[in-house]
């Protein structure tokens, strides 16, 4: 698609803003409003959970199994999301080449499968919530077809999140209000610190019980963290996950233990 020649600002969305809506609602917003220039189908916003965390605020067109699992992203995980905010950097990509670049699409895949029915001839926008410099959240949006994305596309996108920049930072915007966010499902592809202790000691090589005396865990409870991680990261053993929990990054931040 050529880059449309008439990109339309929607006041109406900067209206809706200044209402301090509901932070769940704007995704909707956005994806009706301006991002209605690129044809969005989906659009999410994610703002940053503790120091290690993106939690999901809320989206538009996607399922709730879809928003459960992408509820919680670790900072550590390769992802355009994660991208986007490490760098401060718009970051587009097409979405049928996310499989060869991301091993978190390719674990789950039977979910990105079934967004490829909606998404998948279209791409992937990724930009930086900013205020004062200061790179606050992000907001993605999936567009029907490929685009050619110029200059002028990625300044719109700018524009908009610097006023999503200025909601975010007044307090009658909920956005630093935890109990108002959508809640993080028990199917995240995070892992807790427990669990990241747990298979770092699987990776070498050492037993339940063992792991259990040098942590000072019961052997029931570290049972009961291995299941966990095994239901995150879609693996049947404890060896594939630590070995899975490795590539995408989550064990990276190493320990000592005894």
């Amino acid at each position: 698609m050529k880059p449309d020649e008439s990109l339309r600002p929607k006041p109406q969305f900067t209206m809706f803003l200044s209402a301090f809506p509901h932070p769940a609602t704007v995704p909707r917003a956005l994806a009706l409003g301006p991002w209605s220039n690129f044809d969005a189908h989906g659009c999410f916003l994610a703002f940053p959970h503790d120091t290690d965390y993106l939690r999901t605020m809320g989206g538009y067109g996607f399922s709730d199994d879809e928003m459960d699992r992408y509820s919680l992203v670790p900072l550590t995980i390769e992802s355009p999301m994660t991208e986007c905010f490490r760098e401060s950097e718009v970051v587009v990509i097409p979405f049928a080449e996310l499989w060869d670049r991301y091993e978190v699409v390719r674990i789950d895949k039977d979910l990105w499968d079934r967004m490829a029915e909606r998404f998948g001839e279209g791409d992937v926008m990724h930009a930086p919530i900013q205020a004062q410099g200061a790179t606050l959240g992000v907001v993605g949006f999936y567009t029907a077809s490929r685009r050619a994305w110029d200059a002028k596309d990625v300044e719109f996108i700018q524009g908009v999140c610097a006023t999503l920049g200025i909601w975010a930072t007044h307090p009658l915007s909920g956005v630093q209000t935890p109990e108002i966010w959508r809640p993080v499902s028990t199917s995240v592809i995070a892992l807790s610190d427990r669990q990241q202790e747990i298979l770092r000691l699987v990776e070498l090589g050492k037993s339940n019980a063992s792991i259990a005396m040098s942590l000072g865990y019961s052997s029931s409870t570290v049972k009961a963290e291995i299941q966990k991680a095994l239901r995150a990261l879609k693996v049947n053993d404890r060896v594939a996950a630590a070995k899975r929990a490795r590539d995408l990054g989550l064990l990276e931040a190493e320990e000592s233990v005894s």
